[in-house]
């Protein structure tokens, strides 16, 4: 896979993941190690580049308990200090909730965060894509499942959650835990599987950890992680910039197109490639690169310069402490 297949990848992944219209958006561990990750910032003043890396300290005060014959870690709150540089120390998001029991062999694969919520998706390992494998989706949704219960087709899709008033769908479980705020849990192809369902939504419970936002642009904290293996990831977030759009991702292996052309970006040797609408490449530290590209979007009918490509990069805040911990688990 190149660069360019890898940015399609992203592309056609946030669009597989965008949420259907309709009164309902789009209606999912291992404890941390204490370290000190690093946090890139990329920042420009016209072309000029300035690459500043501050070293960030977290701390982990006690972690709640979890329910009695759940085989899930406890949760923890997380909370960053500041950077004595004044350099950004990462966008902190809450998971808000989690499913606290899954089935055995089910392990977390893909998490992305949007504007109206959560998605996380669990397979059973090791992963299999196909769209013919057993797949467990969890998501958090702003919005309200007022008019799916009104709707409902019969009297026995219409259940409670924990005492939340839910609904059954054709693949999943929809309740509204709180006013304006949506829980989803979808099980795809498993025979029979209503009762798992219902026992993974009963074990959700808040989950107050907070984690950093790996790759962000212009402030915003939407952003995608998947992975191939634990050694095999993308961080991906969205771009707007001018009047194009762009996605940027952090990722772990490289990936060489066809014809790659050594370029200087952000004051590093990268590589630019012009096949597919123009993709920029950049090692930031062993196994770890930013990529930007304008593939797969309207608007380019030719290949994106590499100035424009560095400009966008050089707005682009990755965290190359990026915590992985909870792939594959």
């Amino acid at each position: 896979m190149n660069t360019e297949d890898l940015i399609r990848d992203a592309l056609r992944r946030q669009a597989d993941l965008a949420p259907p219209p309709g009164p309902v958006l789009a209606a999912l561990h291992r404890p941390r190690r204490r370290r000190k990750p690093l946090y890139l910032v990329l920042a420009t003043a016209g072309t000029a580049a300035v690459v500043a890396i501050a070293a960030t300290t977290f701390s982990r005060p006690t972690a709640d308990a979890p329910p009695a014959g759940s085989n899930r870690p406890p949760f923890s709150t997380v909370t960053g200090s500041p950077s004595p540089t004044g350099v950004p120390s990462g966008k902190l998001v809450s998971l808000e909730y989690a499913p606290t029991w899954l089935p055995d062999g089910f392990v977390e694969w893909r998490r992305s965060l949007f504007d109206h919520g959560w998605q996380r998706t669990w397979r059973q390992a090791p992963p299999d894509h196909s769209p013919s494998a057993p797949a467990l989706t969890f998501e958090i949704t702003r919005g309200s499942i007022g008019s799916l219960l009104e709707s409902a087709d019969e009297p026995a899709n219409r259940t409670t959650v924990n005492g939340a008033p839910g609904v059954y769908t054709d693949d999943g479980l929809r309740w509204q835990v709180a006013d304006k705020l949506v829980l989803t849990v979808n099980l795809d192809n498993v025979p029979d599987a209503r009762g798992t369902i219902r026992r993974i939504a009963e074990s959700v419970r808040p989950d107050r950890r907070q984690i950093r936002v790996p790759v962000s642009f212009g402030g915003s904290t939407r952003f995608t992680v998947s992975a191939n293996s634990r050694d095999d990831w993308t961080a991906s977030t969205d771009v707007s910039y001018r009047d194009g759009r762009y996605m940027a991702m952090l990722h772990s292996v490289a990936h060489v197109g066809s014809s790659p052309r050594t370029v200087t970006a952000l004051g590093r040797e990268a590589s630019y490639e012009e096949a597919g609408g123009g993709v920029l490449t950049i090692p930031l530290a062993p196994d770890r690169f930013l990529s930007v590209g304008g593939l797969g979007l309207s608007g380019f009918q030719q290949p994106v310069p590499v100035e424009t490509l560095t400009e966008v990069a050089a707005l682009v805040e990755v965290d190359l402490g990026v915590d992985l911990s909870w792939l594959g688990v």
